[in-house]
């Protein structure tokens, strides 16, 4: 019985908390398994510098939560979308991901990964959701 005890006291410390993120803004890069928060509706423009064709860029495991919020996509000459998931990711709402006038694509994943997108508007796009060969899981979206 001890030793049960022992080790579930060793999981549970092992176990990590995904790390929080506020977004404000268009440029944010949510890093592998963390999660990226909408704090306020805003206009998405410009990607982080190391990917400057989509506004927020989640990594491997990351999640983007809308929060309630509206992102507006306002297509240049360089940008694609909102929102590219560089691996596996998941986006969150009750939120919604717009273009006026329609432009790239609101959500972009990359090839064979899977995607998963919970309660989210997408409107104003050419397109959507891009997933060539990806998986996507769709709930309420």
């Amino acid at each position: 019985m001890g030793q049960r005890i022992a080790a579930t006291l060793v999981l549970i410390s092992l176990a990590v908390p995904a790390r929080a993120l506020d977004v404000t803004t268009c440029g944010a890069l949510i890093a592998a398994d963390e999660v990226g928060t909408v704090q306020a509706d805003f206009d998405c423009v410009d990607g982080p510098l190391d990917n400057p064709y989509f506004g927020i860029v989640l990594q491997r495991g990351a999640r983007l939560d809308l929060n309630g919020h509206v992102i507006t996509f306002r297509q240049t000459e360089t940008t694609i979308g909102p929102v590219y998931c560089e691996s596996s990711c998941e986006v969150h709402g009750p939120g919604t991901l717009v273009s006026s006038p329609g432009g790239g694509a609101g959500i972009w994943a990359n090839n064979g990964r899977r995607v998963s997108i919970q309660d989210l508007d997408i409107s104003g796009f050419t397109t959507g959701i891009v997933a060539p060969r990806g998986r996507l899981a769709r709930h309420n979206a």
